[in-house]
């Protein structure tokens, strides 16, 4: 019961945020917090990128299921993605020094 009141919590004070239209969740793993957001935010874009084919491959499936068009999960190490055009919004601290290079 915790962890969901952690993803409502942080869902909630996104929604404030989510006036921006592109927004990045690196190393999302199973799509936490931008499955949520998407969720929350339909009239934002989310990009949520993992390096692992697996977790790609179950974010495609939850964006299947849930009929999330506001969502591309992508394969793809932080360092070799091209964020063109810029994303309003990263979430993800614990890779800035990693983003301040990209």
């Amino acid at each position: 019961m915790r962890c969901w009141c952690v993803i409502f919590s942080t869902a909630s004070s996104w929604r404030l945020i989510c006036q921006g239209s592109r927004f990045i969740d690196v190393g999302t793993g199973p799509g936490l917090p931008g499955i949520p957001l998407a969720i929350v935010c339909p009239e934002s874009h989310f990009t949520l990128l993992d390096s692992l084919g697996k977790r790609v491959r179950f974010l495609r499936q939850v964006q299947h299921e849930l009929k999330l068009d506001n969502v591309t999960p992508v394969q793809s190490r932080v360092e070799a993605f091209p964020a063109e055009p810029p994303f309003d919004g990263v979430d993800k601290p614990r890779f800035s020094h990693r983003l301040m290079i990209w």
